[in-house]
């Protein structure tokens, strides 16, 4: 799942310098399990060795679909740590964020920062309960570009102005005309040819530029952190400014040996 590799190349920037206790779903199946517990071991390794030494002061795992963080959460109140990472996925959040205000833990004291927390789940969360904290995407509904605009009206449009548009719509939306690109390109839909055809295609998306790497077939993308408004949307407040050299096996970064 390529989600996960867009907003790796931002931890640096939320975490300096931090204590937090990870929060991390462990899901059922193999492949998400593995994946998760890689995500938690970049994670530390970063704030332990980029973050001037900072310390992750407690992690967390919960099953898939948790509704219960009574005791997570106390033990955020008791340990007080300057950021929450969270990659709780799906309905977890929603119980996780209710609980977190009903607690009266404020984003100005304790910011969690999500990674898999787009404008549709804000609007399941409801925006009472996670405003003012932070995301990680590639794209908000709110980026700013000339193609995103038509993107967002045309998309309403068609599906309802009610629906709220997420990195994973718009990344949907990309792929597709990518793959179309590489298609005609290759002149087939043979896999292998269009695989070969892909490398260095680059298409205007609504969040900006993108490129295919010849090397490792994903994609440059610029990342970005938003705050949560209380009208459900995403404020961006940083971004790499230009696309991200993908690197989904940490091949060029020297505190990544050893993981």
């Amino acid at each position: 799942h390529p989600l996960k590799y867009h907003i790796r190349p931002v931890f640096g920037l939320i975490l300096m310098p931090c204590e937090g206790p990870v929060i991390i779903e462990r899901d059922r199946s193999g492949a998400i399990l593995v994946h998760r517990l890689l995500a938690l071991d970049v994670t530390a390794v970063i704030i332990g060795k980029e973050c001037f030494g900072a310390v992750c002061v407690q992690e967390k795992y919960v099953p898939l679909d948790e509704t219960q963080f009574h005791s997570i959460i106390r033990d955020i109140q008791q340990l007080k740590p300057d950021v929450i990472i969270n990659t709780l996925n799906g309905d977890s959040n929603i119980s996780f964020f209710s609980q977190f205000k009903i607690a009266e833990l404020s984003p100005e004291e304790f910011p969690v920062l999500s990674f898999s927390v787009s404008e549709n789940e804000i609007t399941k969360i409801g925006a009472t309960n996670i405003r003012g904290h932070y995301v990680a995407w590639n794209y908000f509904e709110t980026t700013k570009t000339n193609k995103n605009a038509k993107f967002v009206s045309d998309y309403k449009k068609e599906y309802g102005f009610s629906k709220s548009v997420g990195d994973p719509v718009e990344a949907g939306y990309l792929a597709v005309y990518m793959w179309a690109a590489a298609c005609e390109k290759a002149g087939t839909f043979d896999v292998e040819s269009v695989r070969i055809a892909s490398k260095n295609l680059s298409y205007i998306a609504p969040e900006g530029f993108v490129t295919i790497d010849s090397s490792n077939q994903h994609l440059y993308k610029t990342s970005r952190i938003g705050r949560v408004t209380i009208d459900g949307q995403i404020e961006e407040i940083w971004s790499s400014q230009e696309p991200v050299r993908p690197d989904p096996y940490l091949s060029t970064y020297a505190w990544a040996r050893g993981l």
